[in-house]
């Protein structure tokens, strides 16, 4: 079977900004029932640092426009871009107060060459564990500078839109209350020193910094932490109310009681066991006449062997290697060295996959292996494991109260 690893020719995606807008900040919009919003899609000239790239933007502006509507009162779809809709609740201190708010979305972009890296016009890339960006986002800015003064409570609705990256985030020197998620306010608020927001995931963090001067909100991974914005701290004006209410860490009645009416179900056995399982085939498979082969471990590559195998280590499958390969670099065909790549602070990830395990898995190591599966070597299957067989057919059927069944 042939695969299609190769890039969308140029003249197929677009990369040349020149001659388009610069993308603008977003605006933040109120909405009333019964209002419309026009939301265009356009290119702009996206600015990251040293080097400007094509980009598309709603109405001109990465991210899009901020919208502000009542409870009730808005839906949503998806676009394929991605902007915030703050949703003002209806019942009073819902949320506990704040004196000022900043929506930001964390996001990532790979960069190659001062442009964009293209995508596979054939088949999905990056089908192992997704496409991990080299250039943070926050906001739509590589490099945000945000403002805030001390003994006063900051508000940051923090929106992942990145395509896979988990993104631990921190703010050393200022204390950190998570205080809402996905779903609105979360059950019991509670003191963090790191919040995790997965793609497509919400949080929602008061932050209080009690003396002036520059903080950092950073992404924090086993191996080294990333500048994700600055934050200067002014002279503080008087302690606000919102700040002595700041320790007090409240709940949500109407979530404990959602939750004692789950308990019987959390606590009960499962009927059905479904896993999802993936199998890869090796990117680096080597054709008939390569020379003799080795097979290493990509997460250890000092684990060898000269039949296929799984490696004694961390059970990872042993990805074929020439001996050639494995004299130059002691890695897997699938790996290559490589070091990270850095802005001028030296703060954007690195991508080189080294193979050094250590990191996280994905993000940090198995960089390259991850680069060449595609939807060709990258097989996703449902199995049935009720009765402990590793069964493809599924036919489950389920009944409800009124008697009613589905199937799936």
């Amino acid at each position: 079977m042939q695969r299609h690893t190769d890039p969308v020719p140029p003249d197929r995606f677009p990369t040349d900004p020149n001659g388009l807008p610069e993308a603008t900040r977003p605006q933040v919009l109120e909405l009333a029932d019964g209002d419309t919003l026009h939301l265009h899609i356009g290119p702009v000239a996206k600015p990251l640092g040293d080097t400007t790239v094509w980009m598309l933007g709603y109405n001109g502006s990465i991210p899009g426009p901020t919208l502000r509507v009542q409870q009730g009162e808005d839906y949503t779809q998806e676009l394929g871009l991605y902007g915030n809709i703050l949703v003002e609740p209806t019942l009073p201190g819902y949320w506990p107060p704040v004196d000022r708010e900043l929506v930001l979305t964390l996001d990532d972009l790979l960069v190659t060459d001062g442009q964009i890296a293209p995508f596979s016009g054939e088949e999905t890339s990056y089908a192992a564990m997704g496409r991990f960006g080299n250039v943070f986002l926050v906001a739509g800015d590589p490099d945000p500078r945000l403002q805030a003064r001390a003994g006063e409570v900051v508000r940051l609705w923090l929106t992942n839109t990145a395509n896979t990256r988990v993104f631990n985030v921190r703010l050393p020197g200022a204390r950190m209350k998570l205080v809402g998620g996905d779903s609105g306010r979360v059950e019991h608020e509670e003191l963090v020193d790191q919040v995790l927001v997965a793609p497509s995931e919400r949080a929602v963090v008061d932050v209080l910094a009690d003396r002036p001067g520059q903080l950092h909100l950073e992404h924090r991974t086993p191996q080294r932490a990333y500048r994700l914005a600055t934050i200067t701290v002014g002279e503080a004006v008087g302690r606000s109310a919102a700040a002595e209410e700041f320790e007090r860490l409240r709940g949500a009645p109407e979530l404990a009681a959602e939750r004692q009416q789950l308990e019987a179900w959390l606590a009960a056995p499962p009927d059905k066991v479904l896993a999802l399982v993936a199998q890869m085939d090796d990117p680096a498979a080597l054709p008939a006449g390569a020379g003799p082969v080795t097979y290493a471990c990509p997460m250890h590559p000092e684990v060898t062997s000269q039949e296929p195998g799984r490696c004694p280590k961390c059970g990872m499958k042993l990805l074929a290697a020439t001996g050639a390969t494995m004299a130059e670099g002691g890695h897997a065909a699938a790996m290559e060295h490589g070091g990270h790549a850095q802005d001028g602070h030296g703060e954007h990830p690195g991508h080189g996959g080294d193979g050094a395990a250590g990191g996280i898995e994905w993000e940090d190591d198995m960089v390259e292996v991850n680069r060449l599966t595609t939807s060709a070597t990258m097989h996703w299957r449902f199995l049935d494991r009720t009765s402990g067989a590793d069964s493809p057919s599924i036919d489950w059927r389920s009944g409800s109260a009124s008697g009613s069944s589905s199937s799936w």
